[in-house]
């Protein structure tokens, strides 16, 4: 049987649930920020093993969204893979240098908070997960207690 609403879907692009691949960058980078954001919010607030793993568990099907955008975001701005070691943004990302500035210091507050759930038998899966779909994003690293 043919989809009568067949029209309104895009011709040659690859498409999920809810994502078109080629959606604009800083509306990709925007949602990436604030998914991020949320669940270093979320596991700040984390007071227990389950807690930790619904903050890693919707951050990931978040990500796991918008992965194909962010790979294309990568592809044009290799630099981006590296945000972690201090590098900058390009200048079309410039509009979110604050916001990227403040997730460091967001990040260790929350993995400070959370830390005494993160070797919890429940919890060591999905923190799998959400690594590995970070580091398809970012050359990303969760940071370790010797950090602190």
């Amino acid at each position: 049987m043919k989809n009568i609403f067949s029209f309104l879907m895009p011709k040659n692009k690859s498409v999920n649930n809810t994502q078109i691949i080629n959606k604009d960058p800083g509306a990709t980078m925007g949602e990436f920020l604030s998914t991020f954001e949320s669940y270093c919010a979320e596991m700040g607030l984390a007071n227990s093993a389950d807690d930790v793993v619904a903050a890693l568990n919707k951050a990931s099907a978040k990500l796991k969204n918008i992965i194909p955008q962010m790979n294309e975001i990568t592809k044009n701005y290799p630099e981006i893979k590296d945000l972690q070691k201090g590098t900058s943004l390009p200048e079309t990302f410039s509009e979110f240098e604050l916001r990227f500035s403040k997730l460091r210091p967001k990040q260790l507050q929350a993995i400070t908070h959370a830390g005494k759930y993160l070797s919890h038998p429940k919890v060591l899966e999905p923190q799998k997960k959400f690594i590995k779909l970070m580091n398809e994003i970012i050359h990303y690293q969760e940071i370790s207690f010797l950090e602190l």
